[in-house]
């Protein structure tokens, strides 16, 4: 499949054939941003690997609504029984010493349960983490705490020295789909997330000690 495309270095522009750019159009890092602790000068980011198809034009030469195109839905690019092309990981999350000029650590971050249960792939030996594709971003808290979910079917924090996962909390079906947020009241701290999309299922969770 790869060879019927066009590969290149970065700034390789969109091609009638389809260009596969990596990171997505969704990233790297997309609208959740990053967390950054103004003590330690770490900046913590979820991104996504997975890779996009792009053409120079909304239709491929056949005539094809192009995955960049309008209403075209999810772009990443699969061989058939929506295998993902490339092998994981799919997402990570970084932590970036700023006063360094470095990467603190890198870790596989999240899960895709589907893909892992794919009847395609029974037998394979899979990773722990393959890596959840998702926009939102992440939290970072003064106890040592990344709080995260971007995309992963579950909500987890994180050790923000080493990106050890803490603590994890399955939310079933419904992916993680918001930027955690945290707040205080009456002298309780919450740490709330959003999770599922339009319709049945959208939820907010609020989780305390």
């Amino acid at each position: 499949m790869l060879k019927g495309l066009r590969l290149g270095p970065l700034f390789t522009p969109p091609s009638l054939q389809g260009t596969l750019m990596r990171p997505g159009l969704d990233g790297g890092a997309d609208w959740g941003g990053g967390a950054f602790d103004p003590q330690s000068g770490v900046l913590y980011v979820k991104v996504n690997a997975d890779p996009d198809l792009v053409y120079p034009d909304l239709t491929d030469a056949a005539g094809n609504v192009a995955p960049n195109g309008p209403n075209a839905g999810d772009s990443s690019v699969y061989l058939k029984h929506r295998i993902p092309i490339l092998k994981p990981p799919y997402a990570y999350l970084d932590a970036l010493d700023l006063n360094a000029g470095r990467m603190k650590w890198q870790i596989p971050f999240g899960d895709r349960p589907a893909l892992r249960m794919h009847p395609a792939l029974k037998g394979v030996q899979l990773p722990p983490q393959l890596g959840a594709f998702g926009d939102a971003g992440v939290i970072v808290t003064g106890g040592g705490l990344v709080f995260a979910g971007g995309g992963d079917p579950a909500f987890h924090a994180l050790d923000t020295r080493s990106g050890k996962d803490l603590w994890t909390y399955p939310t079933g079906e419904a992916m993680t789909t918001g930027t955690p947020m945290t707040f205080r009241a009456a002298g309780r701290q919450y740490i709330v997330i959003a999770i599922g999309g339009p319709g049945p299922g959208a939820a907010l969770l609020a989780f305390s000690l």
